[in-house]
């Protein structure tokens, strides 16, 4: 007899140490209007069960004028517990034009069924502006991007904020709780005096460029619990199917040692904006 997985709730997600988001939404194509709104599914590192979900909601214009300006628009990601809905899952088409804020046959039931927190953003200013693949990095219009995570009573727990400095090709992110502490730094390695990404060759023979969370005073890279690794946001080599066709990106979420529930939640809205920002307009 099976056993049916574990609902990832905020305590169950105190307990990991590593989660895989994969986006269940199809990235081939995106442009203009022909963008959807981005789901994902939530997994064990150490298994493929799906433990949670978490689903977008977006209009239509700022999805739209994304291809050009990244990370500007408003939007609201929705993260809960448990199995995904048929809709979520059944989700490999991004061509047409979504007129709804959330996936069309995605329910208002659906929407608001064990909701673990919330990870949203108002307009802001882009962080970079991108022609097809030529990028221009967007340093002196505030605010950046961001997003803030909240409980499923809207209690805030803390905020992802896009870090630009005189590096402005190297994206940065920091971290803070509730009262606006900064927690965690988060940068890839650099390097040419720290001007430049240095990216690592990951699976298929594709560059990834881990994202490490780092000591937000020492800037030195933070390792998870009971390991010597380090914690990190890393884009995950996906098979030549969802590479190659639908785009879908994963990412593997390492913890940090001493991260408490609260933060976990936090550092999943940091997985986000990461896509978000980099990664979203890429293919």
């Amino acid at each position: 007899m099976s056993v049916a997985p574990v609902s990832l709730t905020m305590d169950r997600l105190g307990e990991k140490d590593e989660i895989v988001l994969a986006q269940a939404t199809s990235q081939f194509l995106r442009c203009l209007c022909l963008q959807k709104s981005i789901n994902y599914v939530l997994s064990d590192a150490e298994d493929s069960e799906i433990h949670g979900w978490i689903h977008e909601e977006s209009s239509l214009c700022g999805r739209t004028f994304s291809a050009c300006f990244t990370g500007f628009r408003e939007t609201k990601y929705v993260q809960h517990a448990g199995p995904p809905p048929a809709a979520i899952v059944s989700d490999n088409s991004s061509f047409g034009c979504q007129s709804t804020v959330a996936s069309e046959g995605l329910s208002e039931e659906d929407r608001r069924s064990n909701v673990v927190a919330t990870h949203q953003k108002t307009v802001t200013c882009t962080d970079c502006f991108k022609i097809y693949q030529f990028a221009i990095p967007v340093c002196n219009c505030f605010p950046l991007p961001y997003l803030e995570t909240k409980d499923a009573n809207g209690r805030v727990l803390g905020r992802t904020q896009y870090v630009c400095d005189m590096c402005c090709a190297v994206p940065k992110f920091n971290v803070n709780d509730a009262a606006g502490t900064t927690k965690y730094y988060i940068r890839p390695d650099t390097c040419c005096c720290g001007t430049c990404v240095a990216c690592k060759c990951g699976g298929g023979g594709k560059f990834r460029v881990p994202f490490i969370i780092r000591d937000p005073k020492t800037k030195e890279p933070l390792s998870m619990s009971n390991s010597q690794d380090q914690a990190t946001i890393t884009n995950l080599w996906t098979g030549m199917k969802n590479e190659f066709c639908t785009n879908k990106e994963n990412y593997k979420l390492s913890f940090p040692q001493g991260a408490t529930a609260e933060e976990k939640t936090v550092l999943m809205g940091s997985a986000i904006l990461v896509d978000f920002t980099q990664f979203e307009q890429s293919e």
